[in-house]
């Protein structure tokens, strides 16, 4: 049985269009490579995430880029991650924590968290996300 894992843009971009020098980047393409030779993982994205990659590549050419990205298990984002990201992101101004509003990752978590995924990321502030989350998602709040 397959597991699935949501990759964060980070991750790609760094697997993908790998810089030899930078050390997350190196990190990146291990993590990703480790994944991809690994028979019981599928890779899965949103479309959010296709378009963090496809802006953030420098290195490689956007037709390869989304060739790529189209071997991947896409996830959509409804109005049941819409509604659930916006909880969590309202929940942080009422709790006095700083989420960037421009930022993908409260939608990442929560699709990982609603679609029962994995969600490999290099932010920080996947925990303060989770922690955010966790009354909403025993509903709590």
């Amino acid at each position: 049985m397959s597991k699935y894992i949501l990759l964060d843009a980070n991750l790609l971009i760094g697997a993908f269009d790998h810089d030899s020098e930078n050390t997350k980047h190196i990190e990146s393409k291990q993590i990703v490579e480790s994944l991809l030779l690994d028979n019981t993982v599928k890779i899965a994205i949103t479309p959010l995430i296709r378009y963090e990659v496809l802006r953030g590549v420098r290195r490689v050419p956007t037709e390869q880029m989304v060739e790529i990205l189209n071997d991947f298990e896409e996830f959509e984002i409804t109005d049941v991650e819409g509604n659930r990201a916006s909880d969590i992101y309202r929940l942080a101004l009422v709790k006095n924590q700083r989420l960037d509003k421009r930022s993908f990752d409260v939608f990442h978590y929560v699709v990982a968290e609603i679609r029962d995924l994995e969600w490999m990321s290099q932010d920080n502030d996947l925990s303060k996300i989770a922690n955010l989350a966790k009354p909403i998602i025993e509903g709590q709040i």
